[in-house]
């Protein structure tokens, strides 16, 4: 495990998405998250140590750090495998592009929870639809782009649309169940949907997420 050389970073304490089931929920009542931008100091000593880097945040979305290009290209030219979860909306077209073509070697990974016109359902102030033109405009540059879909009701309904589209885009399709629901949960899907535990950690026919990859290239 410790040769793998692997790291997931929270670039920031910034997002602008105020999802309920996030880890960034428990500041509501406070002026901000604790934390700050990762500094250029701290990414030269990352960049030049690990082999792979996910770009996916726990208290932010990498979106939101000004150098993420700069970033994406370092990565690029040091042959680093790179993954980047994104799902706040905020930034411009420009800056989405200039990071896509920062490091055409990337894995994208877009959270749109439902059809674009509906992620903002859970994903509270993003813009689905301008977040799915830009997976859209990824695929001109990256080498994989991925549609993340977490099931919840009003979601669960147009799974299979929503797997027709990201056929016909070809790009690849990520349906995700969760473990984070409540008894009442205003948001909790039918009960097959949801991700339950046992004894030994997550039921076997019940696993944390399933892939369709399709009409690959």
């Amino acid at each position: 495990m410790l040769d793998r050389k692997e790291i997931n970073l929270d670039l920031s304490n910034k997002c602008t998405l105020e999802c309920p089931k996030c880890a960034r929920s428990q500041y509501l009542n406070k002026k901000e998250v604790p934390g700050n931008f990762l500094s250029d100091h701290d990414w030269s000593l990352i960049r030049d140590y690990f082999k792979c880097v996910n770009f996916c945040g726990v208290f932010s979305d990498p979106i939101m750090h000004p150098k993420l290009p700069e970033m994406l290209r370092d990565c690029f030219e040091r042959n680093i495998k790179t993954h980047i979860h994104v799902a706040a909306s905020q930034k411009p077209k420009d800056f989405f592009e200039e990071c896509f073509k920062a490091n055409p070697k990337a894995r994208w990974v877009f959270g749109i929870d439902g059809l674009p016109s509906d992620s903002h359902k859970h994903r509270v102030n993003q813009d689905g639809e301008k977040l799915f033109e830009m997976m859209k405009l990824s695929k001109k540059y990256v080498a994989r782009t991925v549609w993340q879909y977490i099931i919840f009701n009003y979601n669960e309904h147009t799974i299979e649309e929503a797997i027709q589209m990201a056929k016909d885009l070809q790009v690849e399709f990520l349906l995700q169940k969760s473990a984070r629901f409540t008894p009442n949960d205003p948001l909790r899907p039918s009960e097959e949907y949801v991700l339950r535990r046992d004894n030994n950690g997550y039921n076997s026919d019940s696993q944390w997420s399933h892939e369709r990859k399709n009409a690959k290239r």
